[in-house]
């Protein structure tokens, strides 16, 4: 430090000078201070090394680095265990996925969390759970199907019985010249040879519509023209895919349990066909006979619990096939009223045809 006069304005001044500093002879950096001492014509200077002024801000810096390097050390291995944690994880998602692509419906996966990773494993459970349980439906629908035609297939073995029997019956018929056995054996025989249909599940709707006029034709050679039988059907419309022998137990249903049971016993049937605008075939079968309550109407199609039923089986099981082969949306449907005859309603897939 030094004491100089002529300090001039007074003003302090600071400022760095370079130069030889010591005895070693090496250069260094000062810094220089001047300030005037007041009311002398002294001035103060003070000098300070450049290295010593810094060494505070060095050791800063030296403490800055080392949490930097520290926080980074931790940072790393958080992140580290973090995403092993994760990727375990996902790899047990993997793994069960695999499980599930093999077959195996009955994996579950208990792990749960609040992140992305326990929002797909709560994906996972509920398309496993989804998946498992459409499994189930469809094997319970393919077994009622599979039961359905095996029912279908015992009830041909009388039909092919009966159809080898009847053209037995009809050449003795001929042979002794009793014409109106032959008439009604070959109205019974055309009836059974319409219904096997050569095995086809699904027949032409004009297939069904001539099974049950030959229906209604031995219906009235029993009983004397008692049924009058209206069709009334586009025929564009008869080329639509129908269950086989679909129409015929509700004709019958309508011949034993409607129309025969009035006092009167006669009446007419009408099957009418129409097209709805969602491409759904609407099969309509009206009576003019007994009639029914709209509770009855209601339970025609409720398979009961137990054998108390009596009758109107061959409705349910129509409805049934329908709704075990074109889904739920379709099937069947009554109206009914006391002694103003009964309506059922079939609907179908209408876009459904035999290609030419």
């Amino acid at each position: 430090m030094k004491l100089l006069n002529d300090a001039g304005d007074g003003d302090a001044s600071l400022f760095a000078v370079s130069g030889p500093e010591g005895g070693d002879g090496e250069a260094s950096s000062v810094l220089t201070r001047i300030a005037a001492v007041p009311r002398t014509s002294w001035t103060l200077e003070s000098r300070v090394s450049l290295k010593e002024a810094l060494q505070p801000l060095s050791a800063l810096r030296n403490r800055m680095l080392i949490t930097m390097i520290v926080v980074t050390a931790i940072a790393y291995v958080f992140a580290y265990f973090y995403s092993d944690l994760s990727t375990k994880r996902i790899k047990r998602l993997s793994e069960r996925m695999r499980r599930v692509q093999s077959g195996d419906l009955q994996v579950v996966m208990t792990e749960s969390g609040k992140d992305e990773i326990g929002e797909l494993v709560g994906s996972f459970n509920y398309m496993v759970r989804r998946m498992n349980g459409l499994v189930q439906e469809q094997f319970q629908m393919g077994q009622a199907l599979k039961n359905a035609e095996l029912r279908t297939l015992q009830a041909q073995i009388n039909p092919h019985l009966l159809y080898n029997s009847l053209d037995t019956i009809n050449c003795l018929a001929i042979a002794h010249q009793v014409p109106d056995i032959s008439r009604m054996v070959r109205a019974l025989t055309q009836f059974y040879k319409l219904g096997l249909s050569k095995g086809h599940e699904l027949v032409p709707l004009r297939a069904e519509l001539q099974h049950i006029r030959a229906y209604i034709g031995i219906m009235n050679m029993r009983y004397e023209h008692a049924i009058e039988l209206r069709i009334e059907a586009e025929p564009e419309l008869e080329a639509c895919l129908v269950l086989r022998t679909m129409l015929q137990p509700i004709v019958e249903n309508a011949v034993y349990h409607g129309i025969l049971e009035t006092e009167r016993k006669r009446g007419t049937i009408v099957v009418a066909a129409a097209l709805e605008t969602d491409r759904t075939l609407c099969v309509i079968v009206r009576d003019d006979g007994r009639g029914m309550t709209a509770d009855q109407a209601a339970r025609l199609f409720e398979r009961p619990s137990d054998d108390s039923r009596e009758g109107g089986f061959g409705l349910l099981n129509v409805n049934d096939r329908i709704r075990l082969t074109f889904g739920e949306a379709y099937g069947l449907s009554a109206e009914s009223r006391p002694d103003s005859g009964t309506v059922i309603r079939l609907r179908l897939p209408g876009d459904l045809s035999r290609p030419a």
